[in-house]
């Protein structure tokens, strides 16, 4: 999963006329390994989820860090060769993870050469007639240029709402691992700040006009645990909303923290405390001498919660029989283990309330083959001192609550979720093809169609919606 691209500067985006409206995105589950009766499969998604938040904040790791990064690329460098195989890919269908971690857009062109990219959708730019580029290249913020590609802008389609010229990258080469089947790209949720270039992200060209009802997105991540079946869309992902809140799914007021202007770049707050089994553990471990809140971002595009080292060694320590994982073991340091029937109660403390984490959220399962001793969710990874974030909290807190992230007057907001809605999260809500289906042309013809079916899923806690780029879905939607 990538945060950044480094882009050159691009036309800034501007929204079509529209009155204000909210979108409801309903999301899907895409069952993942995670729970696979296969243990090496297990392996391979936990390992993967801790290269993934490597990669995601490379520029922001200190040495150690990067040079974990920089092997894990090694290990990969022999699949960016694959040839690539053709597929008919319908050019208006593309699913991008939904990433409030980060703020660029990007995609996977036709002819990209990973290997994930012959078994995923991707854009034709050909088959749009709003499509234009400068051509001018730019390289995933990775350091290595393991991804790259080129420049654009276009109309872009999604949750409802559209936006003209917004500057975006198509992705021409890429190492393999970055993203998979069935997603083809990831839409950037955060501040324009930390996008390339300082380009306006897609949500925030909305909000800032006007185009919604509130100007926030409203987060709701269901809960599930099952078998892994490798590319099934079947169940009740939760939903993420433009341009509002569901209250039903939540309990009293949302608890709003602001974010000062100067703190627009991730979507980040102050972590005031945190207890373990009732204890209270000092969040200040791992930080600058002086500082003793970190700031967190709350990144729907992550499934671990990452910490300093030396404060994950202070959460496991109040868990009788923990112990961390060896690198040796996992290929991966950083993740901890302890006994499987343990019940362990965790709360992190926003603006002056307590939110726990489910045992469910906190045990990922076991991965090894006595069963015996499950990994926890919070990962140790240290950061640079330069860093404006130094916890990553991601899905295994986001499932315990519902979620608002406002555009003015900036704010993150909370709040616990209602009992039913508590007690739907392991429901199993069959999706029918209709549903996961876009119908659309790419003939001249297209100019003005309208998008007839979204399909919306969520993998491994992570969120995912539908793209639309250019004429190829059409310019009209019914809002």
């Amino acid at each position: 999963m990538l945060v950044s691209l480094a882009l050159l500067p691009l036309t800034l985006a501007a929204t079509l006329p529209t009155v204000p409206s909210s979108f409801h995105l309903p999301l899907k589950v895409l069952e993942s390994r995670q729970h696979s009766d296969d243990i090496s499969q297990r392996h391979a998604w936990l390992i993967s989820q801790a290269k993934s938040m490597r990669a995601k904040y490379e520029p922001y790791l200190n040495e150690e860090g990067k040079e974990l990064l920089k092997r894990d690329r090694m290990e990969k460098e022999g699949q960016m060769k694959r040839a690539q195989q053709s597929i008919d890919t319908p050019p208006q269908q593309f699913i991008v993870i939904m990433d409030t971690g980060s703020s660029d857009l990007w995609v996977a062109e036709k002819g990209c050469t990973a290997d994930f990219c012959s078994k995923t959708y991707t854009f034709d730019a050909s088959n749009s007639f709003t499509f234009e580029t400068e051509r001018k290249q730019f390289s995933i913020a990775y350091g290595s240029g393991n991804a790259g590609g080129y420049l654009a802008n276009d109309t872009v389609s999604t949750g409802g709402f559209t936006v003209r010229e917004q500057a975006f990258a198509v992705v021409t080469q890429a190492i393999d691992g970055l993203i998979d089947y069935p997603t083809s790209g990831l839409l950037g949720l955060a501040w324009n700040t930390i996008a390339s270039a300082y380009s306006t992200p897609f949500w925030q060209a909305l909000a800032s006009s006007g185009a919604w009802d509130s100007p926030e997105m409203g987060v709701y991540l269901a809960r599930f645990k099952g078998n892994s079946s490798a590319q099934k869309i079947e169940f009740d992902g939760g939903h993420f909303i433009f341009g509002g809140v569901d209250s039903t799914k939540f309990e009293g007021d949302l608890n709003y923290i602001p974010i000062g202007p100067g703190e627009r770049d991730f979507w980040k707050l102050p972590l005031e405390g945190m207890t373990v089994g009732g204890n209270p553990v000092d969040v200040s471990k791992g930080l600058l001498i002086g500082r003793k809140a970190p700031a967190c971002a709350i990144d729907t595009g992550t499934t671990l919660i990452g910490v300093p080292t030396d404060m994950a060694a202070a959460i496991y320590a109040q868990i009788p029989g923990s112990s961390k994982v060896p690198s040796s073991v996992m290929g991966q340091g950083g993740y901890y283990q302890y006994p499987c029937d343990t019940n362990v109660d965790v709360k992190l403390k926003f603006g002056g309330v307590e939110y726990g984490i489910s045992n469910t959220d906190m045990n990922f399962g076991t991965f090894t083959d006595d069963g015996k001793t499950c990994i926890g969710a919070f990962f140790g990874q240290d950061v640079s001192p330069r860093s404006p974030v130094q916890w990553i909290v991601g899905a295994a807190f986001l499932k315990n609550v519902y979620t608002s992230f406002r555009y003015e007057p900036t704010a993150i907001g909370f709040a616990p979720l209602t009992t039913n809605v508590t007690l739907l999260h392991n429901k199993r809500m069959p999706v029918t093809s209709e549903e996961a289906t876009i119908n659309g042309t790419t003939s001249s013809s297209s100019r003005g169609a309208q998008l007839t079916g979204r399909v919306d899923v969520q993998q491994r806690g992570v969120l995912w919606g539908v793209l639309g780029l250019g004429a190829m879905l059409g310019l009209a939607l019914a809002l």
